[in-house]
């Protein structure tokens, strides 16, 4: 061993110098090295525009790693780093300078921006479909951590009314609860107080008619009222004493279950912002301010 060889190795194994790290080759097994690590502020230039970053860069010696490559991850008490950019061997052939970039950011940001995205298209696939603002407004998420970065960051995106929009998404087949009948206002039965679809005890109580049971054995069954019709086209009850304008009007459709079209895809736009985030690490990856 040469002197210079040997100066280098207690410069490395120097507790107030040095440090232990683990070093992951891309696919490889983790392995402890000494590192020495240093920061500084890279400026560089790029057009007309000058870019300050905050860098990274650490000195391996080449007998513990003897190829770093761009990708292979280091972590220094435990924060973790990834290479950047190609390794610069001193010309003694003894030590390896790498760049370490800001992969916690660079995977961060990328994971943020994909959350973003995927929140939004599911929004727009909403409201697309014709299920309006409110609905669309239901879909959030949230990215982790919360705060700083992180080699794991995820996103999740979700829904608040996860019931209605999963019906749209798949489609499914909906029957009864009590397994009788399906009751469909038709427009003679007018709207709920609530806003929603009204049922027939509401529109009972609330029209102070009964509601008559049709069976049709072609087509599906009725509830019907006795009354007339307002100028809204809703059933309401005749005051005629001579019967003039009184009509049997088919308030609900009676179905013993129904088929909900899938208006929605939403594993699509979830599989597009998988596959972007890739690209967005590699978009993020030098980050960096004018």
């Amino acid at each position: 061993m040469s002197a210079f060889a040997a100066a280098i190795g207690a410069l490395f194994a120097d507790p107030n110098i040095g440090r232990d790290a683990v070093y992951i080759a891309d696919g490889g097994t983790p392995v402890l090295v000494r590192a020495v690590a240093r920061r500084a502020d890279a400026v560089t230039d790029f057009g007309d525009a000058r870019l300050w970053s905050e860098t990274t860069r650490i000195d391996l010696r080449v007998a513990e790693v003897a190829n770093p490559r761009p990708g292979d991850r280091i972590e220094i008490d435990g924060d973790a780093f990834l290479i950047q950019g190609e390794p610069v061997r001193d010309r003694e052939r003894l030590v390896w300078t790498v760049d370490l970039g800001a992969g916690e950011w660079a995977v961060t940001a990328a994971i943020r921006e994909a959350g973003t995205g995927l929140k939004t298209a599911w929004r727009l696939q909403i409201t697309g479909a014709g299920l309006g603002t409110r609905l669309a407004n239901s879909i959030r998420s949230q990215n982790f951590p919360r705060s700083g970065e992180s080699l794991e960051a995820a996103a999740l995106v979700w829904s608040k009314a996860p019931v209605i929009v999963g019906a749209h998404d798949t489609g499914p087949l909906i029957r009864s609860k009590n397994g009788f009948w399906l009751a469909i206002p038709l427009p003679a039965a007018g709207k709920s107080l609530r806003g929603g679809r009204i049922t027939p005890g509401e529109w009972e109580r609330r029209r102070g008619l009964r509601l008559r049971f049709v069976y049709r054995r072609t087509g599906p069954s009725l509830l019907v009222a006795e009354g007339r019709l307002n100028t809204k086209g809703q059933a309401v009850v005749s005051r005629s004493k001579t019967g003039r304008g009184k009509v049997t009007a088919p308030i609900f459709l009676l179905v013993p279950q129904v088929k909900l079209p899938k208006r929605l895809d939403l594993a699509r736009d979830a599989d597009r912002a998988l596959d972007s985030v890739p690209g967005l690490i590699v978009a993020n990856w030098v980050g960096g301010r004018l």
